[in-house]
């Protein structure tokens, strides 16, 4: 209960600021809109103003799209210059309401549309690197292993000292498969393509990676050697290197 009571005491200070701020904008497009085209909207200036008020309750979601940090500021109490932009932001969505709504709805959609097409792509990368991997095992019949209890050599123990973050990040996500993607690997390292496809390079000048085509793909995939697998081993346990 108390709980309760607590969100509802800082919720109540946001509501009257969008509804008031959000009522005074829809007050004021009413008073700047022609007479013959304010007497189309249906309840003259109490429809502009509750209009108003719709559109201005959506500035938490514009701001939140914005990736904006005015809301938690509001919220925290501290900066009451963040409450006056908060409220302007409500007087504006007011008096644009239509067009604010229009254009926030778009906004949404796309924002929408762009996350389910990547998240279609990753699937379909997942899925065509599943079966690259299906036709390497198919082509070698045995993967080498790595034994993570044998001690590294000196030269591979320094040269696994040497690397940077991003192939450490590169050569443990090749480690999760017997043959990847340039995508797959961008997509689980949270890097971009170029990223990847330079630290690959220089995995492969370290003899750590190499490029494979399996049978009946037609593709360049890239996979570990015996030496990238036994440090992409030492980095998923944590092993000294």
């Amino acid at each position: 209960m108390a709980d309760v009571i607590s969100f509802l005491e800082a919720l109540l200070p946001l509501s009257l600021t969008i509804l008031i701020a959000g009522g005074l904008g829809g007050i004021a497009a009413f008073l700047t809109t022609s007479k013959t085209a304010s007497t189309q909207v249906r309840f003259g200036i109490t429809g502009f103003a509750m209009v108003g008020i719709t559109a201005a309750f959506t500035v938490p979601l514009f701001l939140s799209l914005l990736q904006s940090n005015i809301l938690s500021e509001v919220k925290s109490g501290e900066n009451s210059e963040a409450y006056l932009i908060f409220g302007g932001f409500c007087i504006l969505a007011g008096f644009s309401a239509k067009a604010f709504l229009s254009t926030l709805s778009d906004r949404v959609i796309n924002e929408l549309t762009n996350k389910m097409a990547d998240g279609q792509e990753r699937a379909e990368v997942q899925i065509q690197e599943l079966k690259d991997n299906l036709a390497y095992q198919l082509q070698m019949k045995e993967t080498a292993t790595a034994d993570q209890n044998s001690p590294l050599s000196p030269k591979l123990s320094q040269t696994g000292r040497s690397l940077s973050d991003l192939e450490k990040t590169v050569l443990s996500a090749l480690g999760d498969l017997a043959v990847r993607t340039i995508d797959g690997i961008s997509q689980d390292s949270a890097i971009t393509n170029n990223q990847t496809e330079d630290a690959v390079v220089k995995l492969i000048d370290r003899k750590l990676a190499t490029h494979r085509s399996p049978f009946g793909t037609g593709r360049r995939l890239v996979s570990l050697t015996e030496d990238g697998l036994e440090l992409a081993a030492r980095l998923a346990t944590g092993g000294i290197l």
